[in-house]
């Protein structure tokens, strides 16, 4: 038999590269590599003994990516844009990836965007990914897939306190009444885990996750059937928020209001019928006892 291709995974420590390496192992169809600045540390150590093999490199160092991507036949991509070099660092690393990616011979990358990044949106951490997407779709790589999320449910609290309090508070008065869709990010692992496992089914193919698509009031209708009790929100004057908060994020909310993400769930359920809703994402995470 020949061997299994080999994955490699970025940001396989945080929460989309993780929700990939738990994926891709539960089918056991490929090897994992996974890349970090720091191998000792307890999060690469648990990788490990995993079976996923980890190998150092920087997001800003070409010469250690291109190390780390050699032998890889398919990798996915996520980048950051709250570095240290914002959303121009984004693009940058996310350029050099797949320039790295190039010259190690890498046939395929799954690139994890954000939802709506094709549309000129004008909210920078949009366009910075938008410009990643670019720079694949034009640098020779073989074979791509673009993934484009919309909001995290994960950066919802599932559970109840301040944060969440104030959390429900900053959407309820920003969005103004308007729905949001929603990702879990455990579903982004499932797409990514597929499209690197089948490439050839997945090439050339730019899809919008979404799971649902939720009012504030919707989702605390959400929380209440989990949980027990509505939630209650702190309430805050949306024009005192717009000022107080970085541009960046004003935009994504203006966004949110005036156009919000596209997307087709029914058409994704059909492709993963374990595509989770708010609800059941809840359910995922709520403790009886908590």
């Amino acid at each position: 038999m020949s061997a299994k291709p080999t994955v490699l995974v970025t940001g396989a420590t945080g929460a989309q590269g993780g929700a990939v390496v738990s994926e891709l192992l539960k089918a056991d169809k490929v090897a994992i590599r996974a890349i970090t600045r720091n191998t000792t540390s307890p999060n690469a150590q648990a990788l490990q003994t995993r079976g996923v093999q980890v190998v150092k490199a920087d997001m800003f160092d070409g010469p250690s990516l291109t190390a780390a991507l050699t032998g890889c036949d398919r990798a996915f991509l996520v980048t950051q844009f709250d570095g240290p070099k914002g959303t121009a660092g984004e693009t940058e690393s996310g350029n050099l990836f797949v320039d790295s990616a190039r010259a190690a011979g890498v046939k395929h990358i799954v690139f994890s965007s954000v939802g709506n990044a094709e549309s000129k949106t004008g909210v920078p951490h949009f366009e910075s990914k938008r410009a990643v997407e670019e720079h694949l779709f034009a640098s020779g790589i073989p074979s791509w897939t673009i993934l484009r999320p919309v909001a995290f449910m994960d950066n919802l609290p599932p559970e109840g306190g301040i944060k969440r309090a104030m959390g429900l508070g900053v959407f309820g008065s920003l969005l103004g009444g308007k729905s949001l869709k929603l990702i879990a990010v455990q579903d982004i692992g499932w797409f990514a885990a597929r499209a690197l496992e089948s490439p050839e089914q997945w090439k050339g193919k730019a899809i919008t996750l979404v799971g649902d698509d939720l009012t504030v009031e919707q989702m605390k209708d959400a929380y209440a059937k989990v949980q027990g009790a509505r939630p209650w929100s702190a309430w805050m004057p949306a024009s005192v928020l717009g000022a107080l908060m970085p541009k960046d994020v004003s935009l994504m909310f203006k966004f949110f209001r005036e156009s919000g993400y596209n997307g087709d769930i029914p058409a994704l359920r059909k492709m993963h019928p374990g595509l989770m809703t708010f609800e059941q994402w809840l359910r995922s995470k709520h403790s009886p006892s908590a």
